[in-house]
């Protein structure tokens, strides 16, 4: 943590009260915060987790065109507390290779090459011989 900063923390259950607000679980006692609220940065995160969501859901799209529609009318506040656009892209790829399969070390473990691979996103066959599934 840098000098100054805060280091209160809150934990909350979204949707625990029954007119839909957020209540505090545990709070901040021992150390209050030091700063004001900042609605910018919480509507920040959450327009940072619609952009994992469609990052997992849509892997073809590529994250420019993720970020734009992400992006759509937020005002500049919001746009503001946003990370920077290569931090941003990281964050796309990482969530997009938690789908993916680790990358094999050596030929005994690539056995069979799943069909959703074997195919390229036009839907043309891509592997046309899988020498492990004949052996």
């Amino acid at each position: 943590m840098q000098a100054g900063e805060c280091t209160a923390r809150a934990s909350t259950v979204a949707g625990a009260h029954p007119l839909g607000h957020v209540v505090v679980v545990k709070g901040p006692s021992t150390f209050p915060h030091s700063h004001a609220p900042n609605p910018a940065a919480c509507k920040a995160e959450v327009i940072m987790q619609k952009i994992k969501e469609k990052a997992t859901t849509n892997p073809a799209q590529p994250p420019a065109q993720l970020l734009r529609d992400g992006l759509l009318a937020v005002p500049p506040s919001v746009l503001s507390q946003l990370p920077e656009r290569q931090s941003v892209n990281k964050v796309i790829r990482r969530e997009r290779r938690k789908n993916l399969p680790p990358n094999p070390k050596s030929l005994e473990e690539l056995q069979d090459v799943p069909n959703e691979y074997q195919k390229t996103l036009q839907g043309d066959q891509f592997l046309l011989m899988d020498r492990n599934s004949e052996i």
